[in-house]
């Protein structure tokens, strides 16, 4: 309550005074936090995945972001919703995609503002000379950077290089784990480490993209598959250093027929019996369903 802020507050007042140092009053601290919350500028970035609604100003500015899941759950799916929306904003992104050519990336973009089917531009079988094409403004800030070399250092010569060139305000990376180091948790521990610092230092939003361990869903101590902060593969610098996860999951590769209302699938059974087209529709459309899962927030 009040009394504890006064005690907090008249405690920092005291080592203020003593260190000579000046730190601000815990006080001002909260009415500064509380300014932000309340202020029409966002604090964050879009997200373009709804995470607003539960996650005040979006995707967190100079914090580090981490989405995580199992392969197959539409990670990277989710992180380019969110990497547009971002562009879309009118913001400069980085995407080093790792797993990706910058040329496939960069064709992917252009699919996503033109709608020219992505297997046409990256097989150069469409000619992006139509008048009648809309502008590549959106495409055109996401600049591709995954065909440099694997590691921390380089991420942080890029994030900085198109910082000063580009005002970019987020760089992504997709996966983590193919950073390359030492060892895979020397290699993380270090990249954690230092992107905090870089996120704070260039005010930049960290985007990274992460595996996890693969038999979640196998685990007899798990009685629901879902991933948590605690299933990134590689260190845990990923849980201690993210401040906002993301989870992805898609419940159909844990479980191909809903029909158990009680277990950890009871959702969706209960959706199967009441779809308005019927079951069978139902089906059809169920493998293309994520739950996004909120696992550690900027605000606590």
């Amino acid at each position: 309550g009040s009394e504890l802020i006064s005690l907090l507050d008249s405690r920092v007042n005291q080592l203020t005074i003593t260190s000579g140092a000046k730190l601000p009053t815990l006080d001002l601290v909260i009415a500064d936090e509380l300014r932000q919350l309340q202020s029409p500028v966002p604090v964050g970035l879009p997200s373009g995945i709804g995470l607003e609604s539960v996650v005040p100003g979006g995707i967190p500015i100079d914090r580090v972001t981490t989405i995580f899941g199992e392969s197959g759950s539409f990670k990277s799916t989710v992180k380019n919703a969110i990497v547009y929306a971002i562009a879309s904003a009118g913001h400069t992104v980085v995407d080093c995609s790792f797993e990706d050519s910058n040329s496939l990336t960069a064709a992917r973009w252009i699919s996503r503002d033109t709608g020219v089917g992505y297997g046409a531009i990256a097989s150069r079988t469409v000619r992006m000379v139509d008048p009648k094409l809309p502008s590549l403004a959106t495409a055109g800030r996401v600049i591709a950077a995954g065909d440099m070399n694997p590691t921390m250092d380089e991420v942080i010569r890029v994030a900085r290089q198109y910082k000063r060139m580009a005002g970019a305000k987020a760089v992504v990376v997709d996966y983590i784990q193919l950073l390359e180091g030492p060892s895979q948790k020397e290699a993380l521990d270090d990249a954690m480490r230092r992107a905090q610092i870089l996120a704070k230092r260039e005010n930049l939003a960290l985007i990274f993209v992460s595996q996890v361990k693969q038999d979640i869903g196998s685990n007899y101590e798990r009685k629901n598959p879902r991933p948590n902060m605690y299933d990134p593969i590689g260190s845990s610098s990923i849980r201690t250093a993210t401040k906002l996860g993301v989870g992805v999951f898609r419940p159909f590769n844990h479980c191909k027929a809903p029909v158990d209302e009680n277990g950890p699938y009871g959702l969706y059974a209960r959706l199967r019996d009441v779809w308005p087209e019927g079951q069978e529709a139902f089906d059809l459309v169920y493998p293309e369903f994520l739950e996004l899962i909120v696992a550690k927030q900027v605000a606590g």
